[in-house]
Parts: C-alpha cells; sequence; structure tokens
C-alpha cells in the first residue's frame, strides 16, 4: 500500500482486507519469479533452495485463499508495489551473464530481499480480533518450524 492512495479505509476490516489483496498479489508475482530463479542457478543445492520456496509460497497462497474465503471476499489482486520493484531487480540478474557462483550469489541476494520484505509485511498482521489474523500468523510462520537440513531462502 502506497502512502499516496485513493482508497477510502472506513475501517479496520477495509484495511484489513486490502492488505490481504495486497500479499496475495506479492505472493503470486513470487510464484511467477522462483522457477525462473531455480532454472537460472547452477548449484544443485541452490535449486533446490528455490524449489522449496516455490512450494512454501504455493502453500501460503492456499490460506490466504482460506482467509479470503473465511472472511466472505473476493480472492483477488490489489497490486503490491514493493514486491513489483523486487522482482523487476531480480529480472536483472535473471538476463546477467558472468561466474555462475557469483550469478548465484545474486540470485540468493535477489531472494533474500524478497523474502525480508515479506517478513516485514507478515510479522505483524493486519488487526484482527479473530480466526483470520490466526490463520495469517500460522501460514507465514510455518516455514520456521521446518527442518533445519531442508534448504531454503530465508
Amino acid at each position: 500500500m502506497g502512502i499516496f492512495t485513493s482508497e477510502e479505509f472506513n475501517s479496520l476490516e477495509d484495511l484489513f482486507v486490502h492488505e490481504l489483496k495486497d500479499i496475495y498479489d506479492a505472493e503470486i508475482r513470487i510464484t511467477d519469479a522462483l522457477p525462473k530463479m531455480a532454472e537460472k542457478a547452477h548449484n544443485p543445492r541452490v535449486k533446490q533452495a528455490f524449489q522449496n520456496h516455490l512450494s512454501q509460497t504455493e502453500k501460503h497462497i492456499e490460506r490466504l485463499k482460506a482467509v479470503f474465503e473465511h472472511r466472505g471476499c473476493e480472492c483477488e489482486r490489489e497490486t503490491c508495489d514493493a514486491m513489483v520493484g523486487l522482482v523487476k531487480e531480480g529480472s536483472a540478474v535473471l538476463s546477467a551473464d558472468g561466474d555462475p557462483d557469483v550469478l548465484d550469489a545474486a540470485l540468493i541476494a535477489a531472494a533474500q530481499r524478497v523474502s525480508t520484505t515479506k517478513s516485514r509485511r507478515t510479522a505483524r498482521p493486519a488487526p484482527s480480533p479473530n480466526a483470520s489474523a490466526t490463520i495469517i500468523r500460522l501460514s507465514f510462520s510455518s516455514r520456521r518450524s521446518k527442518k533445519k537440513n531442508k534448504p531454503t531462502i530465508s
């Protein structure tokens, strides 16, 4: 959500739904980018980490759909400008040439920027005293409880 917006927020519910749509858009954009990043990666562990991250992100999308359904809202996207910019930055790495190890490091750095942005957005769910906030917290904290030996990008 940009500072200068034409949106009208008359309740916390309005804000909550807007944020859900924004997060949903971000997750969709990430699922579009991760397969390309996995394909570009040279190191098998880096490839696997991107594939694992894609699987986690797909689960996040399903949980967000459950939140929309729980709220009785249409599952719609609101453009996440932050993710648009991060994906654009990452696409520069996808078209780059160079040393395979350096390119893998660049892919990892791009993925970490995305992960940091996502963590900041979801660490404090939008205000809601009901089950939707709990679903969101559980959705985005589930990846922290995964086994340490499984390569992930965080």
